[in-house]
């Protein structure tokens, strides 16, 4: 019992570590993305943007989707586990 119990806290704390880690990447992405699109509008047509290599834009959207991915995969992970 108590080693379910410490297991469940481990993954907590390593869930929300995850989760702040992932908001303070794509937080100043996005906050730069709006900036740039009220200040540089007039100048450029294409917005600055952080991108994870070239494929992945960093912004609230990434920032959600890789929450809602990351607790589905820690969800099946356990079905599998206790079965």
């Amino acid at each position: 019992m108590d080693t379910d119990f410490t297991t469940s806290a481990r993954m907590l704390i390593a869930s929300l570590t995850l989760i702040m880690t992932i908001i303070f990447v794509c937080g100043p992405s996005q906050m730069m993305k709006n900036a740039s699109d009220d200040m540089f509008l007039v100048r450029t047509e294409k917005s600055f943007v952080l991108t994870a290599g070239p494929i992945v834009e960093l912004n609230f959207e990434t920032c959600s989707s890789i929450i809602k991915s990351s607790f589905s995969y820690a969800a099946a992970f356990r079905s599998v586990y206790t079965s």
